[in-house]
């Protein structure tokens, strides 16, 4: 269980490191102005268990990093 706990830290020290992807912003000119999806180039489905794991861990901390 021990190495489990320590191979999940790793990987998210090194994912909490790498930053999110940077989505392009869409200017607005008014009111009724068309709208268009902003778009993340990078969106692979995590198939690991550990990765699922490390993934809610890391939005997690984001969430939390964000109230402070």
């Amino acid at each position: 269980m021990k190495k489990y706990i320590e191979k999940i830290e790793k990987l998210v020290k090194k994912r909490m490191a790498e930053g999110e992807p940077k989505k392009d912003k869409v200017e607005q000119k008014g009111f009724m102005s068309k709208k268009e999806k902003l778009e993340v180039k990078d969106t692979k489905l995590p198939t690991d268990l550990v990765e699922i794991v490390v993934d809610a861990i890391v939005h997690v901390r984001k969430k939390r990093m964000e109230l402070k």
